[in-house]
């Protein structure tokens, strides 16, 4: 049976509007989605691709390169956690090391790397936080007698800063400190003020510029408004109004936000945010988004479908390197976007 020529025309039209509307509908037009990674329409390019895998940590590598720990999929993970160098460039994978000591299944907190690169700091959830030799990937130290640290960084090459973490009331960071020995494990001092502030340029909720004048919180606004809004405001003065850095964003279907990760660049001129919200058919409820500090102005905006972002390292030349894990796919991804 043959169609008139009109018909057929017409049918086809609605078989590519209907396809465009259902492609629209679950991202099939996003950055760094399908599409795009034919077309290379946006400033988002994925790098690398890890199958039933999440990446529970990122940091900056050596030039080029992030380090990422790497933990198989599932409740009990039947392979060892592995700290594995990515080169940016083509996605190529080199220095890989088996995290011996770490349990298949443990979930990471936070993570930090030594300034001479040597060790990893680590807080895993329903763990103490642990210095583990990089090199060989065993466990050089295990800190008592605190389990679930929010934030673990570097004081120096031998010596760890902890924070045990805020109340859930997304309150500015307290800027406090324990100091413990890399080496042996032994407390050192407590610290409060500057020498805390690596620390704290990423957070829930709240991140503090590298000179510490500048703080940013995450401002609520109604869930169905369409818009998120970042506070950035003078640390001193943190109590003074200011104007808000905001975006768009679908609505949430929430009675209040999901507290979004937040990034203070290292020069302190950028704040990047990760916003993941509840699931909705045509809407875009996860995003990352960055904004310029002084203008507030939005330079870019990279929302997600079945994954939120929820890692960030800053690179040079205006770029940032992120990961997400598409629960659909159980597939990890790691995205450099230029902004």
């Amino acid at each position: 049976m043959k169609f008139p020529v009109r018909t057929t025309i017409g049918l086809a039209t609605l078989l590519i509007a209907g396809g465009t509307i259902y492609g629209w509908g679950i991202g099939l037009f996003y950055p760094c989605g399908p599409l795009d990674g034919v077309l290379k329409l946006s400033r988002c390019t994925v790098v690398a691709r890890y199958e039933a895998t999440r990446i529970e940590a990122m940091l900056a590598g050596p030039e080029g390169h992030v380090l990422s720990v790497l933990r198989g999929d599932g409740p009990e993970p039947g392979v060892r956690q592995l700290l594995v160098q990515t080169d940016l460039a083509d996605g190529s994978t080199g220095n890989t090391v088996e995290l011996v000591d770490i349990p298949n299944a443990a979930s990471w907190m936070s993570a930090a790397l030594s300034p001479d690169g040597t060790l990893l700091a680590a807080s895993l959830f329903d763990g103490r936080p642990i210095v583990i030799d990089r090199a060989s990937g065993r466990t050089r130290v295990t800190i008592e007698p605190f389990y679930n640290v929010a934030m673990v960084g570097f004081l120096d090459d031998t010596r760890v800063m902890i924070d045990r973490g805020n109340t859930s009331s997304g309150r500015p960071p307290a800027m406090a400190a324990m100091v413990y020995s890399a080496t042996d494990g032994t407390r050192l001092a407590d610290i409060s003020g500057s020498p805390t502030l690596p620390l704290y340029r990423q957070g829930l909720a709240n991140a503090v510029s590298p000179d510490g004048k500048v703080l940013v919180q995450h401002e609520e606004t109604l869930a169905d408004s369409g818009v998120i809004a970042l506070r950035i405001a003078d640390s001193a003065f943190a109590d003074w109004a200011n104007p808000l850095a905001v975006a768009p964003l679908g609505a949430w279907g929430l009675s209040e936000h999901i507290w979004p990760e937040v990034w203070i660049s290292p020069e302190g001129a950028y704040v990047a945010a990760s916003f993941d919200g509840a699931r909705s058919w045509g809407e875009d409820t996860s995003a990352l988004l960055i904004w310029e500090v002084a203008s507030r102005k939005l330079v870019q905006r990279i929302p997600t479908n079945q994954a939120s972002w929820d890692l960030l390292v800053w690179l040079p030349d205006r770029r940032v390197a992120a990961a997400r894990f598409n629960l659909d796919s159980r597939r990890s991804e790691i995205a450099v976007i230029d902004y």
